[in-house]
């Protein structure tokens, strides 16, 4: 919702609106959102991210192997520090389009098998 939509997703109706969609059980939902009962849980995920696992950026995948994974669909650019951080070289993105989605899928099965 929010890459493919520009959608607000720090917002609860938007949060409310996509719940339903996929089916989840609204009083539930709704009652654990209100209540904050998770969001003590996604902070210190949120901060393991950041100061143990040195998370670049999001979305970044982090695999049972500590392998991550991020930015697939972008291109990597190296920076020249002593040319004021200037682009020093581009390798294409790994994967585009369809061959993404493909990508994503056989890396969550993966996941799931172990």
């Amino acid at each position: 919702a929010f890459f493919a939509e520009s959608r607000c997703i720090s917002m609860r109706h938007v949060l409310l609106e996509l719940a339903e969609a996929v089916g989840l059980n609204m009083a539930d939902f709704a009652e654990a959102f209100d209540s904050g009962i998770h969001k003590r849980k996604v902070l210190q995920e949120a901060q393991m991210g950041w100061e143990t696992l040195k998370v670049e950026g999001s979305p970044t995948f982090v695999l049972p192997s500590g392998e991550q994974i991020s930015y697939l669909a972008l291109p990597k650019v190296k920076m020249d520090p002593k040319r004021n951080y200037r682009a020093a070289a581009v390798e294409p993105a790994p994967c585009s389009g369809q061959n993404c989605l493909d990508y994503y899928r056989q890396l969550f099965d993966d996941v799931l098998k172990t």
